[in-house]
């Protein structure tokens, strides 16, 4: 027992590695450069140093790439499903946390989708439909949202009437969404 509870303290040795093995978790079979890791998660001169530690306490696997190496999680580690399970359900907000954030803009429709739903096809996390898509509450309700899930949340904000068009059009990005694992928090789809 001692021995797991120092390799977990390994693991979540520092908020940014925290952050680097949530992104590996929501898309494991996914290779990643450093420098896609360190742009996605903002914060360039920490990144390499966090990825060589998780690949020697073997989370995460590498390989040489033109220009550097990429990562990728490594799903054969003894304790894989357990990060997982954990690092998905300490850091997905409820639909009562999200619906907390975003109701007080009276949105039309709000829809978790992607890493928001356990949705690893999604291209979009977050969709918010309104009549008010310039509201700088919603740009500060997405950073208190990346802030809960330890990563950057692809959004997509549009207008009603834009939202309803884009429907009737079967809009590929919508389809995305609605045909893949999603949940509506605020509205009616």
């Amino acid at each position: 027992m001692a021995v797991m509870f120092q390799e977990i303290t390994k693991l979540f040795a520092t908020t940014l590695r925290t952050k680097c093995i949530k992104f590996f978790v929501i898309q494991p079979e996914t290779w990643q450069s450093t420098n896609a890791v360190a742009a996605a998660l903002g914060s360039r001169a920490s990144v390499p140093q966090e990825l060589k530690a998780l690949e020697r306490l073997g989370l995460l696997t590498s390989k040489r790439e033109k220009g550097g190496r990429a990562y990728r999680f490594n799903s054969a580690y003894p304790m894989a499903h357990f990060v997982h399970d954990f690092v998905i359900g300490a850091t997905t907000p409820s639909d009562q946390e999200i619906a907390k954030l975003f109701k007080p803009m009276s949105p039309y429709l709000v829809v978790t989708a992607g890493m928001l739903a356990a949705e690893s096809r999604g291209s979009v996390d977050l969709l918010i439909v309104t009549k008010r898509t310039k509201d700088e509450r919603l740009g500060k309700a997405v950073k208190k949202l990346e802030g809960m899930t330890a990563v950057p949340v692809r959004y997509l904000i549009l207008e009603v009437g834009e939202y309803l068009e884009r429907r009737e059009g079967f809009d590929r990005v919508l389809r995305d969404i609605f045909d893949f694992g999603h949940r509506v928090i605020l509205g009616r789809a």
